[in-house]
């Protein structure tokens, strides 16, 4: 293997981005791999996967001189390099002043080899949300989501100082300042037997950036969980499980027995069974969450992509950006689709409609890169006629269920892109629940039992019909697998206290909620995405930011964008900022 490497770097406030170019100078290889020292670690997400782009660590070690190694290995998308060919991976790294700023060594030498760090911790994954206050200072909320039973103390890793005082759920048991970092040992103090815990603190450092959490597991000789008193078993107390009476029959009653109304629909492994009256094989909803196949909680962090306008005449750049845009870690992608290519409308012949074969290629690439589709008909955005929906658009999800079966374990259907303009939300919102009803009736008929999406009037922004009309409608679905997905722009989105008050009123609902478009602005108008990716992180509810390449609202400077400089401000917060992409997603277990 002959391979040459390039490095480059931008320091910033709390670390670096490098960036390292590799090319082989020799024949094809179908992988590659290297192994680089470094004088500073990678950073770390909240589930401790690597902020990474492009490639993978495959081990870390670190040696007698204290020198970080790492052995890197491809993503599928760039394994194999013809003979000439570059590729660069890009990552973020805890840098601080008096480090050394070039590697020490790139090589793929065994010299770079030493002995595993051994782990005194578990990383936790976690979402995260923060509100600013306006006098300096926030507060914090974690949601700790793998923590296994009997784990009762945790270790927080902050670049900020925690309000003693503030902490709910926990004491605080040690502090340890390193530099810029606070550690934080903290004693759990609510039931731990539950896999999500939360946390919730204040600071007053205006510009809180970073918090890690990390389980206490009792291999670690630095802080060993303690024992638990004889009296205190781990087991579940025997009153939550009792023996049967002498006259009550030892089999299970026929209730617990799998339902035979879902013939050939798998049972569900993860941490929710799915419900009997399901029957899907993919996802589902339960309790306002939605849930894969495999029965665990999934939280979109996906984008939208705007397939019809650019993968229609020829070339397919939005089909080819897919696997740049699961590189930065999104985990779906909302798949922007026409029927009627020419008018934006359909019915009467009218237009060109677009290309089946090339809408399931683009769904199968997605699949491939383990992001879960949602695709959205956009025809009639703003459209008011009821008819026109659930004759020509509804039509056309029931003409294709073969292709909806065929995806059934990943995939998700949004009816209709924002139909119904303001003036139909104001004067006809009693039309809300009427048409998307019927829609549901004509789609479950036809055998189609993928999640479907539904947005609210008013270009899908008035979240008070999802209030008022939300649970009539799920209610109607005999499966109960529907999510709502609000738009975050002008108007509802320039309001923190507008955002938090949907969410929070649709959540308290227990609707199953997705952001489904927002941007940075609308209209010269500023909409608060940092209040809605903050929410959205507290409340464990997915986003699809508008879009991955568009004239006002992009996320990369380019479809190919596949780097950290390649991305927009807004693509920058999206992926990297607090509660993004970096730190909050998760691929579906269907993938793993």
């Amino acid at each position: 293997m002959t391979l040459t490497s390039e490095f480059n770097a931008t320091t910033w406030q709390s670390g670096l981005t490098g960036q390292i170019r590799v090319t082989n100078s020799g024949d094809a290889l179908e992988d590659w791999g290297l192994a680089i020292a470094l004088d500073y670690p990678i950073k770390q997400r909240g589930n401790g996967t690597y902020e990474l782009i492009g490639a993978q660590v495959e081990s870390y070690r670190l040696d007698g001189d204290g020198r970080h190694l790492y052995e890197i290995k491809p993503q599928n998308y760039n394994q194999s390099l013809e003979a000439g060919e570059s590729v660069f991976f890009v990552f973020n790294a805890d840098y601080q002043e008096g480090n050394r700023l070039e590697p020490f060594e790139i090589g793929t030498e065994s010299e770079l080899r030493g002995h595993l760090v051994p782990l005194v911790e578990s990383p936790l994954k976690i979402n995260a949300g923060i509100s600013h206050w306006q006098s300096g200072g926030a507060t914090i909320r974690l949601a700790l989501r793998n923590l296994e039973e009997g784990q009762d103390k945790v270790k927080l890793v902050t670049d900020f100082e925690l309000q003693a005082s503030s902490i709910r759920n926990a004491d605080i048991l040690e502090v340890n300042e390193n530099g810029d970092r606070y550690e934080y040992v903290l004693q759990l103090t609510e039931n731990t037997g539950q896999k999500r815990y939360s946390l919730r603190f204040s600071t007053e450092d205006r510009t809180p950036k970073m918090v890690r959490a990390y389980a206490l597991v009792p291999e670690s000789d630095d802080l060993p969980i303690a024992e638990p008193e004889p009296d205190e078993p781990i087991v579940e107390p025997p009153v939550i499980e009792p023996d049967p009476e002498p006259d009550e029959p030892i089999v299970e009653p026929p209730i617990i027995e799998p339902p035979v109304t879902n013939p050939g629909v798998p049972p569900t492994t993860g941490e929710v069974a799915r419900p009997d009256y399901n029957k899907s094989r993919g996802f589902f909803t339960l309790d306002g969450k939605i849930y894969d196949a495999n029965g665990n909680e999934f939280i979109a962090r996906g984008v939208n992509n705007r397939h019809v306008w650019f993968d229609s005449y020829g070339q397919t750049p939005a089909l080819n950006s897919l696997d740049n845009i699961a590189g930065f870690g999104f985990n779906s992608v909302r798949i922007v689709w026409e029927v009627d290519l020419e008018n934006g409308i359909i019915g009467d012949g009218r237009g060109q409609l677009t290309d089946d074969n090339l809408l399931t290629e683009i769904i199968e690439t997605a699949i491939a890169n383990k992001m879960v589709p949602m695709v959205e008909l956009h025809d009639f955005t703003g459209r008011n006629d009821n008819q026109e929906l659930l004759d020509e658009g509804v039509g056309w999800w029931v003409d294709r269920a073969a292709t909806w079966n065929k995806y059934e374990d990943s995939l998700m259907i949004n009816i209709a892109n924002e139909f119904g303009d303001w003036f139909y939300a104001r004067d006809n919102p009693e039309q809300f629940p009427i048409v998307y009803k019927e829609a549901i009736t004509r789609i479950r008929e036809a055998g189609i039992n993928n999640t479907i999406v539904i947005d609210p009037f008013n270009w899908g922004k008035d979240y008070t019909q999802i209030v008022e009309y939300g649970q009539e409608i799920l209610n109607h679905d005999p499966q109960k697998n529907v999510v709502f997905s609000l738009h975050f722009y002008g108007g509802t989105g320039e309001s923190p206290e507008e955002i938090r008050t949907a969410i929070d009123a649709i959540t308290g609902q227990e609707l199953p909620l997705v952001i489904g478009e927002f941007g940075p602005t609308h209209q010269g108008r500023d909409v608060r995405e940092d209040v809605i990716i903050a929410e959205a992180a507290e409340h464990g509810i997915g986003t699809y930011p508008w879009a991955w390449d568009d004239t006002e609202w992009r996320l990369g400077n380019s479809w190919e964008a596949d780097s950290f400089d390649e991305l927009t401000q807004f693509g920058k917060d999206i992926i990297f900022g607090p509660g993004g992409v970096q730190e909050t997603s998760e691929l579906a277990t269907i993938f793993d």
